[in-house]
């Protein structure tokens, strides 16, 4: 049950990016099942290689069909802590309080970094529909060849003022993000940012930006997750329809790689949403973005 809880996005993102920072903690998870290594030996410099490790062997566990090898993990575990185990109960607990519960610290940790960074991002999204559309409209309209880029800046700026540390267009192997978030921190969230306007700047173009942030989660060792952000000057309606979505943030999991959809409406709309009647819909389906990324990936 635990097993196909984690397996499930975006936990399976958060360890897989664990399992490659770490590959050499799989050996440390063999030998200890092979009675090779004891646990007092197997202990890692930091949190995040024993997080690893656990990972590692709540995997080697779920090989086997029986509880055995789950068994054999909580009875060394308890023997180091203690002595010898008096029934099946205090090794399970064991295994849940040196295995199963690490693992899910490390979950925890991770989703939280990514919450803060989803909650400034929310709100950013908030301010500029309600209190910034005709700024932000001007901003584009004052030279709309570095329209994108000066609403960019103006994202650039509000997350600064809320203190989140952040680089502006690294450089990557396949080209340079826009925005790489909380850069120092393990967990640095991608973000690059699109004008939508119905025309030339259409869904093939942020189809492509797709591809550009999966790309970027790659090359920055890689990373679970990234944010499209996409600025709308169209009047028209822009949707997702995808397996993972709820109203505001919706996300395409691919290869263990979760992309968030941010739409910012910054259109000057001269009717309220309950006058404006039927809006010309432009959507974009899960099936169109994961075809993309397998054809540039042939």
């Amino acid at each position: 049950m635990f097993w196909d809880f984690i397996q499930s996005p975006p936990f399976k993102s958060i360890l897989e990016y664990l399992a490659y920072l770490y590959p050499e903690q799989e050996t440390k998870a063999k030998s200890l099942i092979k009675n090779e290594l004891s646990v007092s030996k197997s202990w890692s410099q930091t949190y995040k290689q024993h997080y690893s490790l656990t990972y590692f062997l709540i995997k080697k566990c779920v090989e086997f069909e029986d509880d055995r090898r789950t068994l054999y993990i909580g009875e060394i575990y308890y023997k180091y802590e203690l002595s010898k185990p008096s029934d099946n109960t205090s090794v399970i607990n064991a295994f849940i309080s040196n295995v199963v519960r690490p693992v899910y610290e490390y979950i925890d940790e991770s989703l939280e970094e990514n919450i803060v960074i989803s909650y400034f991002l929310v709100r950013y999204k908030h301010r500029s529909e309600c209190f910034q559309r005709k700024n932000l409209e001007n901003l584009y309209k004052e030279d709309t060849k570095k329209g994108e880029k000066n609403l960019c800046l103006n994202l650039y700026e509000y997350l600064f003022e809320q203190g989140i540390e952040f680089s502006i267009e690294p450089w990557s192997i396949s080209g340079k993000a826009d925005l790489v978030l909380a850069q120092s921190s393990d967990h640095p969230l991608i973000a690059d940012a699109k004008i939508f306007d119905g025309d030339s700047r259409n869904i093939s173009y942020l189809l492509k930006g797709f591809r550009q942030i999966y790309q970027y989660t790659l090359d920055y060792n890689h990373q679970p997750f990234g944010y499209l952000i996409i600025f709308k000057i169209c009047e028209g309606d822009l949707k997702f329809e995808v397996a993972q979505n709820n109203q505001l943030v919706p996300c395409v999991v691919h290869n263990n790689k979760t992309i968030f959809f941010l739409t910012i409406d910054i259109y000057p709309h001269e009717k309220s949403a309950s006058e404006r009647g039927k809006l010309k819909s432009y959507i974009i389906k899960e099936s169109d973005l994961i075809q993309g990324m397998e054809t540039e990936e042939k």
